[in-house]
C-alpha cells in the first residue's frame, strides 16, 4: 500500500503552518466548485487570500500542490474513519473470546450499521466534499501517482472495516469489508452525486440486508467451529 505523503515544502513556524493549510483548504474548495482544471497558482492564492509567492513558495508545481491537497483530504477523511471505528469497537465487549451469541452479535452489528448510515449520511450532507472527492477520483484515472495515493486511501478504509469484522469471529473480514464499502459508495453516489434526499434511517434501510447475510454466515461459521471442536 503507498504511503501518502506531503511533496510540497514544509513550514517551520505557526504562521507558516497555518497559510499552508489555509492554501490546501482553498485548493479543495476551488477543486469541488472547478475541478481539478480549475487549481492554478493565481487563483488559489485569490481564494485563500494570500500573496501569489506564498503559493510558489510551499508547491512550486501544481501536480504537487494537487498531491498535497489530496494527502490532506484523505487525512480528514481517515481521522473520521477513526473516529467511527473507534465507536464501534467500543461496541464489542472486552475479553469476549469468541464467545458472543448469535443475537448479542446481531445488535453489535446492527448498531455499528447505524454508526456507518449516520457517517454516510454527514458526508452526502456535505456536497461540496463529495464532489471534492469526485473529482480526485476522476482525475486518478489520468494521473498514475494520484490513482497509487487514491487506491492507499481505499485500502486504508478497507483495512479498517476488516479489522472490526475480524474482532467480531468473520473468517473472511476482507470480503466482507469490500461488500461493506461497496455499498457504502453507491449510497453516496447515488443520494450526493444525483442530488436525492434521504435520511439516516433510509440510508441504514439500504445497509441492513448486507449486514443481515454477513451475521448470518459468521453464525454459521462460529457453529462449524464449535462442532468440530466438539468432536
Amino acid at each position: 500500500m503507498t504511503k501518502l505523503k506531503y511533496l510540497g515544502k514544509a513550514a517551520t513556524r505557526i504562521d507558516g503552518v497555518k497559510r499552508r493549510i489555509s492554501i490546501l483548504e482553498a485548493t479543495l474548495t476551488l477543486i469541488g466548485h472547478h475541478g481539478i482544471r480549475g487549481v492554478k497558482h493565481r487563483s488559489v492564492a485569490q481564494q485563500a487570500k494570500v500573496p501569489l509567492s506564498a503559493t510558489t513558495y510551499y508547491f512550486d508545481d501544481i501536480d504537487i500542490l494537487i498531491n498535497d491537497a489530496f494527502t490532506y483530504f484523505a487525512e480528514k477523511s481517515i481521522n473520521r474513519l477513526k473516529s467511527l471505528q473507534k465507536k464501534c469497537f467500543a461496541l464489542i465487549p472486552k475479553n469476549h473470546l469468541g464467545t458472543l451469541t448469535d443475537e448479542a452479535r446481531w445488535l453489535l452489528i446492527s448498531q455499528s450499521g447505524r454508526y456507518l448510515a449516520d457517517h454516510i449520511y454527514s458526508q452526502i450532507s456535505q456536497p461540496l466534499q463529495v464532489k471534492i472527492e469526485n473529482a480526485f477520483k476522476e482525475e486518478s484515472m489520468r494521473n498514475p501517482p494520484l490513482a497509487r495515493a487514491f487506491d492507499s486511501l481505499g485500502q486504508g478504509v478497507l483495512m479498517a472495516i476488516g479489522e472490526f469484522f475480524n474482532s467480531i469471529g468473520s473468517q473472511h473480514p476482507e470480503v466482507d469489508g469490500l461488500a461493506l464499502f461497496a455499498i457504502a459508495n453507491q449510497i453516496e453516489f447515488t443520494h450526493a452525486e444525483l442530488n436525492n434526499e434521504v435520511t439516516a434511517e433510509e440510508i441504514y434501510s439500504q445497509i441492513e440486508p448486507i449486514l443481515q447475510g454477513i451475521s448470518l454466515r459468521i453464525s454459521k461459521e462460529a457453529s462449524s467451529i464449535g462442532h468440530k471442536t466438539s468432536a
